[in-house]
């Protein structure tokens, strides 16, 4: 394949990736597995082909449904409640991610780190990539450029970024963002994850905030929800722009405060911190769509 950018490349890191899913599983798994298919033009229904679940809706399914103030998605096989949210369940549980068995650890992570299943999961995705000696680095800072790099690719939209990184982004400070950024940072506005601050710059490799992350990632599922209900002691230091994003974070558990009750919000962010934040995040956004 000579493009990255293809789409046999992104078909073929998904199919590797469900191929690396399978392999994890053990036979008791196996003997259990059930297949639900979402797309209602396959077909694998006749005897001896599969057991797999037919979840097309009847059309008796779709006026239920629709008494209840919910209507089912059609090929999505999920539920698409009021304000627009979907899944299998009707409550968002984050649980601690899964990573593939024959993926690689990073020299400086060991398996029992509390970060390594965040981050390795990312860089299975290919969200979150190493450096060229082989290390992670979980805990330097990550920079503004940075985490707008992470949120296009979780998105999808490599592609697209490579076919702006050629444009200025509009900021005072646009020569100051690196070219492997650029057509990142390019998308991750367009998409208004970032805002970029009062003077015009984005000022691309400051290190991101606790507040500054949180809000980015949770503007990534575009939920309408809003909460600032928060016990921590530092409430009033968190920032009317963050307010909303850190109290809806906080309550679905997707970020969480210091012992002492203080989520500090100006604390900068480390690398391990990011891909904690940022797969509680996606989640939610796979969650919401």
């Amino acid at each position: 394949i000579d493009s990255e950018w293809t789409d046999a490349v992104k078909g073929y890191k998904i199919l590797t990736g469900i191929v690396d899913m399978f392999n994890s599983f053990d036979d008791e798994q196996m003997d259990n597995l059930k297949v639900v298919l979402s797309d209602p033009e396959i077909d694998l229904y006749e005897e001896g082909l599969s057991e797999a679940e037919d979840i097309t809706p009847s059309e008796d399914d779709e006026e239920e449904d629709d008494d209840q103030g919910t209507t089912t998605r059609p090929g999505g096989g999920g539920i698409v409640r009021p304000g627009g949210s979907s899944s299998s369940s009707d409550v968002f549980e984050l649980t601690v991610p899964t990573y593939s068995t024959s993926s690689k650890l990073y020299s400086d992570m060991s398996a029992d780190n509390w970060a390594t299943p965040y981050v390795m999961n990312l860089s299975d995705r290919n969200i979150f990539k190493g450096y060229e000696d082989g290390t992670f680095r979980p805990d330097i800072s990550i920079s503004r450029q940075e985490i707008a790099v992470a949120l296009v690719r979780a998105m999808g939209l490599e592609a697209d970024a490579e076919m702006a990184s050629n444009n200025a982004t509009g900021f005072a400070d646009d020569a100051e963002i690196a070219d492997w950024a650029r057509g990142y940072v390019n998308m991750a506005v367009s998409k208004n994850l970032f805002t970029g601050y009062d003077d015009g710059e984005f000022k691309p490799t400051r290190t991101i905030s606790r507040q500054e992350l949180v809000t980015v990632v949770m503007r990534l599922s575009g939920d309408t929800e809003t909460s600032t209900a928060m016990s921590y002691s530092d409430v009033g230091d968190i920032q009317d722009y963050a307010r909303e994003y850190v109290g809806r974070a906080t309550n679905l558990k997707i970020v969480g405060g210091y012992p002492d009750n203080t989520f500090q919000p100006f604390n900068d962010v480390t690398r391990a911190e990011a891909a904690k934040i940022l797969y509680g995040g996606l989640e939610y956004y796979k969650f919401v769509k």
